[in-house]
């Protein structure tokens, strides 16, 4: 998949995550797949700043953050008028039934459980970009 969700409009993909480690390699991955307009936010309520200031084309949200949660994050990405149609990734470490559950009725686009590997974050990208670009 190309870096941009069209040719006239750059993907910018949010990466939100208060471990800057998980940032830096998410960062780094995105690179390496092609992507170039990458913005970070060290928690939920920056990241709803940032999506105030700059068209966002894919979320890539952690769940456990402090201040407002990931899953908290989606919920009012997902109920905005105006973002409920940016796509929007989760990655936990929480791999348990009930909190898959929760995120899908939050209306989550995709989950990734920690550790991921490029080739996976790769097919979750490419399958909800190509979901929106329909």
């Amino acid at each position: 998949m190309p870096n941009s969700v069209n040719q006239d409009n750059p993907a910018t993909i949010l990466i939100v995550d208060d471990n800057k480690t998980t940032r830096r390699i998410l960062k780094s991955l995105l690179i390496n797949l092609g992507y170039d307009h990458l913005i970070e936010a060290t928690q939920g309520k920056e990241a709803l700043q940032l999506m105030r200031e700059h068209e966002i084309a894919l979320i890539i949200s952690d769940w456990n953050m402090p201040k407002l949660t990931g899953y908290e994050l989606l919920k009012i990405v997902k109920s905005d008028d105006r973002l409920h149609t940016i796509p929007f990734i989760m990655v936990t470490s929480l791999d348990q039934p009930e909190d898959i559950l929760l995120s899908i009725e939050a209306k989550v686009d995709d989950y990734i459980v920690k550790p991921f590997t490029r080739v996976v974050l790769e097919k979750k990208i490419n399958k909800v970009l190509k979901k929106f670009c329909q």
